[in-house]
């Protein structure tokens, strides 16, 4: 009896002493993943709150259960995720089960000009009592596995160019490379009645130059100083024209050039002006020319602005 007494008296002496050799006093726990975007564009994403609800797993997700409670608290697994604080390459977040709490970090670096790569990690000291030692394990174990999980999801939210920018942006080449253009300079923004005066006197030339138009008219307004405005618009054509004292031919280059479709008046048009200009600069793009709006919709016989659709047209050199 007391040799089978003194056996598992050493067996479990030799078990508690693997638990304190093979379970570290910090158990780091960190994965890290691959995701084609910008860092910019995706710290930028993130940094808007709304969007981490439009990620985060919820409840009906066919990856695994979890919860978005609020715009600052998601529930994943069992486990609490509070954002705390924002930082200049990524954002400090407590994780909590119960009344465990551990500080976790989500730092980005570029890989390269249009992949990023971003590591979860958080650190997670074990207790000395060997039970709640082996408990620790477990969790961090636990909290590896989701956050794994969650940045695949994230990967997923992120390689959709759309989530990051909120329109759909496309890359293609120019194909109207002829234009006849009219301009106007004035003291006030541009109203519909002078922009569609000067789309008259274009198609009246170009008619009487027996050419023919081949897209909708193009229109680019830029301030140049505090009280004036040019006024530029444009008609792609069929041929070569070589316009008269208010009427100039111009030759686009046949490169590259974002479109984006919008739907709106504008404010939308503006917008999505901005936000073509972050991804210029996210992906570290050069401009070649002014961007301009295809004015898909007439706007002087449609009142209503949110009915207006227009493509906008941004040339960049690659």
């Amino acid at each position: 009896m007391k040799k089978w007494f003194a056996g598992l008296t050493v067996l479990l002496i030799l078990l508690v002493t693997c638990l304190y050799i093979f379970i570290p006093g910090k158990l780091a726990v960190s994965r890290i993943i691959a995701i084609n975007a910008t860092r910019n564009g995706a710290l930028r994403c993130l940094s808007d709150k709304a969007n981490w609800e439009k990620w985060w797993p919820s409840k009906d997700s066919t990856l695994t259960k979890g919860l978005a409670t609020d715009q600052d608290i998601f529930v994943f697994n069992g486990y609490t995720y509070r954002i705390t604080q924002r930082l200049f390459r990524g954002f400090d977040l407590l994780i909590q089960s119960g009344d465990n709490k551990m500080e976790s970090r989500i730092t980005m670096l570029p890989i390269s000009v249009d992949s990023v790569s971003v590591e979860w990690e958080c650190m997670l000291v074990p207790g000395l009592n060997p039970v709640k030692r082996l408990l620790d394990y477990r969790r961090a174990v636990e909290i590896s596995n989701n956050l794994a999980d969650l940045l695949e999801r994230l990967r997923g939210f992120l390689e959709k160019k759309e989530n990051i920018y909120s329109i759909s942006i496309e890359q293609t080449r120019v194909k109207d490379t002829l234009l006849v253009t009219a301009k106007n300079i004035s003291q006030k923004s541009s109203s519909m009645p002078l922009v569609y005066g000067l789309i008259k006197n274009l198609r009246d030339y170009i008619s009487s130059q027996g050419a023919e138009e081949t897209n909708y008219p193009m229109l680019n307004i830029m301030a140049l100083d505090s009280t004036h405005f040019e006024t530029l618009v444009a008609i792609p054509v069929n041929k070569e024209l070589k316009g008269n004292a208010i009427i100039s031919p111009k030759r686009m280059v046949p490169g590259n050039i974002l479109v984006t479709e919008v739907r709106g008046g504008k404010y939308s048009i503006n917008h999505a002006m901005g936000l073509l200009e972050n991804y210029i600069d996210d992906y570290q793009k050069s401009r070649i020319a002014i961007p301009f709006e295809s004015m898909v919709t007439d706007r002087s016989s449609e009142t209503d602005t949110s009915q207006w659709v227009t493509k906008i047209y941004y040339p960049i050199i690659r």
